[in-house]
């Protein structure tokens, strides 16, 4: 039963080194690499204008509050200042998780999955 497991394993290994030579395989162009990183960045740009768009929304609408209590400049400085406010607070989890990304994908990648789960523990 053990030389079956150790069979299983070395197919695996096949498996993967037959992937990366195909990828060896392939020449290397700027147009695919600018496909390959345009096909990345897409993704990251549209979240980004959605969120800038969501908060430029809720500024023109807030600025034009118009209440007995308060004029709609001290309604649309409490938005700002309350976005604001978020975005800073909310900068360096994402910050911290972009970094954990890059370490845990290269142990991974280095086939060092004992490396990757120290990096998870001391995320914690």
């Amino acid at each position: 039963d053990d030389d079956d497991d150790d069979d299983d394993d070395g197919g695996g290994e096949d498996e993967a080194e037959q992937a990366a030579a195909d990828d060896e395989d392939k020449p290397f162009t700027i147009k695919s690499e600018i496909v390959e990183m345009a096909s990345l960045a897409l993704p990251l740009a549209i979240s980004f204008f959605c969120r800038m768009g969501m908060a430029s929304t809720d500024s023109s609408f807030v600025g034009h509050i118009h209440d007995g209590q308060n004029k709609p400049e001290t309604y649309l400085a409490a938005a700002v200042l309350s976005d604001m406010v978020v975005n800073v607070l909310m900068v360096p989890p994402l910050a911290f998780n972009q970094v954990l990304n890059a370490l845990v994908g290269q142990a991974i990648g280095s086939n060092n999955p004992k490396m990757a789960g120290i990096w998870l523990q001391q995320s914690m």
